[in-house]
């Protein structure tokens, strides 16, 4: 019977003694002009302006249920994580901190080189990303950039990208599709079988359970612990039994059902490793419910109440208690622990939460019905009720996971 688990913790030491980055990570976060990060241009089109605001608005506020999951996997230097739909890195990077080898997969290669460089960045500055991005009002420009982290550019051949985003550095191998550098495993090593709290831990407890799954080695292009590849969650390119852990979030309330692309991973992970899914909590919750009942009226004619409260019901399906646990065993994964964490979204004010939540991609069919200024202007009026004394805004929400055996 998976065991219960309940976090509402932002910010603490674990009991490996890993300093947790979620409290100043989740800290929000607003541009206030100076300079550009360097993975964007000075003057950002629409398109560039959403993934600025994704990567140092909206996800930031996910970061609670990132690090109460990778607590919960025990990752340690031993692990090897794959995680599908890994966005602009954030996940990946706090995976890093704990001393996992990564390798992130996404459909959106522009999401994918600036998680490539996020990581480049802050291997650079801490060989390794321990620490990194502490701080979330740091950038990098061009005056500090490293000098073998260059901003975008070509990659080499095949659609990949070398060492560090731009092509220099180590050549990149491994086919067509990749973007990013590197190796889950040292020098392509296969992990050490020594005892530790990775991906063979007790849910909840990280001890060791039972031998670190045995991972063939891979071909790995540079001697870097991350690798990022142009790939759907549904049909990875790896080959069996390629990592020790693997890990799917879900981006958006109503999000399809996960079966086929937990299949995958447990495909992906060693036998005996684990694989964890992530979704939104009961409707009830999360005030982003508000939100999507928003985007849903300017979206299209009106529905009727009946079907207003149907279509919520769906939105939420997975925080149903024992649905992703349901989802886990059809792709013949076997549940082993189920835990709930509170996230809330939490801004510095209401135009840096109308940038973040705009650029999540929930109103994208509402833009296209009644345009940008018109949406902007009803999330504006919408969020106005939950601007604080202080001038902050915050959205309190939950999320529910489970862990389960490859």
């Amino acid at each position: 019977m998976p065991t219960a688990h309940r976090s509402d913790r932002t910010g603490s030491a674990d009991s490996s003694g890993t300093t947790r980055l979620g409290a100043a990570l989740a800290s929000a976060h607003r541009y206030t002009g100076g300079p550009t990060p360097a993975y964007l241009p000075a003057r950002p089109s629409p398109a560039e302006q959403r993934l600025r605001d994704w990567s140092e608005i909206q996800e930031r506020m996910l970061v609670p249920v990132y690090e109460e999951v990778w607590r919960r996997l025990g990752l340690d230097a031993h692990s090897r994580l794959l995680l599908p739909d890994c966005g602009s890195g954030l996940a990946l990077l706090l995976a890093r901190s704990r001393g996992a080898h990564v390798t992130g997969v996404d459909t959106d290669p522009g999401l994918l080189r600036l998680a490539a460089e996020r990581l480049e960045r802050a291997w650079a500055a801490g060989h390794g990303g321990r620490r990194a991005e502490a701080r979330p009002h740091a950038r990098t420009t061009a005056a500090t950039r490293p000098p073998h982290a260059p901003a975008g550019g070509g990659g080499s051949g095949g659609g990949s990208v070398g060492g560090s985003v731009g092509g220099t550095g180590p050549a990149a191998g491994g086919g067509g599709g990749g973007v990013g550098s590197s190796c889950p495993a040292s020098a392509g090593g296969t992990p050490s079988a020594a005892p530790s709290s990775g991906a063979g831990a007790v849910p909840g407890h990280g001890r060791p359970v039972k031998p670190r799954p045995a991972v063939p080695e891979l071909p790995f292009p540079a001697a870097r612990p991350f690798a990022f590849r142009v790939a759907g969650a549904e049909r990875l390119p790896y080959p069996a039994g390629a990592f020790t852990a693997a890990a799917w979030f879900s981006g958006a309330p109503g999000a399809a059902d996960a079966s086929g692309a937990l299949a995958e991973l447990r495909r992906v992970v060693a036998p005996g490793g684990l694989v964890a899914a992530a979704s939104w909590g009961p409707a009830d919750e999360c005030e982003v419910r508000a939100l999507l009942e928003l985007a849903e009226r300017l979206s299209g004619p009106l529905p009727s109440p009946a079907q207003a409260q149907a279509r919520l019901r769906e939105a939420f399906a997975l925080g149903r208690p024992g649905a992703l646990e349901d989802v886990a065993e059809r792709a013949l994964l076997r549940p082993a622990g189920v835990g709930q964490v509170d996230c809330p979204f939490h801004y510095a004010d209401l135009d840096s939460a109308v940038a973040g939540l705009l650029a999540t991609g929930w109103f994208d069919t509402a833009v296209e019905s009644v345009g940008q200024v018109q949406v902007t202007k009803e999330v504006g009026e919408l969020l106005h009720t939950r601007v604080r004394p202080d001038g902050t805004v915050r959205l309190a929400n939950t999320f529910r996971y489970v862990l389960a055996y490859a």
